[in-house]
């Protein structure tokens, strides 16, 4: 669906989540982090994200340490355009943050699960990104997404597209609402008001990542289940010792009640 909207550099730079997550994997002894973006008509919000685990933190996160995610300043759009000196702040996060990759929000239409208005400025803004302009050509700028440096489109809502037939047929037509009139301007072209770029990579851990507090309970259940030491020794080899002079004592009365 998104390759019938989005241009090819644009495709070229689209990768797959479980691609992006792998990639973090690999490169998080080296502090490398992802920066997660929510882009709205007015902004861009901006989150920078490191590896859950809290390894291979940089000198400049350390005091983030507590958190593997935090808010950075919008980016104010004018006339729905990217300036220059955005563009230049975006490349400066990218090297200050060894940032490996992005994860966009893909805001779907709640209703349909179709992609709305909401997802074509998303392209739009993200087409912007890839322009080299005049004035960026002998910056750093025109290198914020690279193929090394790839985007994910993540919907965090986790939205449900309809299935439709061979004969075309939705059964999105079907359904009934009582409501008495429909505002198109305020309930499909602004799906991306609520979402938060901190959220959307909250939900991206979930679901690549598990919960630090699963992982520790697992470690608990293991360690209980472990055999306690006593004296130095196992409570377990104690057992077996008392059961082997057990077992030898009975064959000892059996052989004299045999004699």
């Amino acid at each position: 669906m998104t390759s019938t909207m989005a241009s090819k550099s644009l495709l070229k730079v689209l990768t797959t989540p479980c691609k992006l997550a792998n990639a973090l994997d690999w490169r998080k002894m080296s502090g490398s982090t992802i920066l997660s973006l929510d882009i709205h008509a007015d902004r861009i919000g901006l989150a920078m994200a490191s590896h859950p685990s809290g390894v291979g933190f940089s000198s400049k996160q350390k005091d983030n340490k507590s958190q593997s995610c935090h808010a950075l300043e919008p980016i104010p759009l004018s006339s729905k355009k990217i300036s220059a000196e955005a563009k230049q702040r975006l490349a400066d996060l990218v090297k200050e943050y060894k940032v490996c990759g992005f994860v966009v929000s893909w805001p779907l239409q709640k209703d349909t699960g179709r992609m709305g208005a909401s997802c074509g400025r998303t392209l739009f803004t993200l087409e912007q990104l890839l322009q080299v302009d005049d004035e960026s050509s002998s910056s750093s700028s025109n290198n914020i997404v690279t193929p090394n440096r790839p985007i994910v489109l993540w919907d965090s809502q986790h939205v449900q597209p309809t299935q439709v037939d061979e004969f075309g047929r939705s059964p999105v037509f079907a359904n009934t609402s009582s409501k008495t009139s429909h505002l198109a301007s305020q309930e499909q072209y602004h799906q991306d008001q609520n979402v938060v770029a901190t959220q959307v990579w909250q939900d991206f851990c979930k679901t690549y990542w598990p919960e630090p507090s699963n992982e520790q309970q697992q470690q608990e259940e293991k360690t209980a289940k472990k055999p306690s030491l006593v004296g130095g020794r196992k409570r377990t080899t104690v057992g077996t010792a008392s059961s082997w002079q057990d077992q030898r004592q009975s064959s000892t009365r059996t052989a004299l009640v045999a004699a």
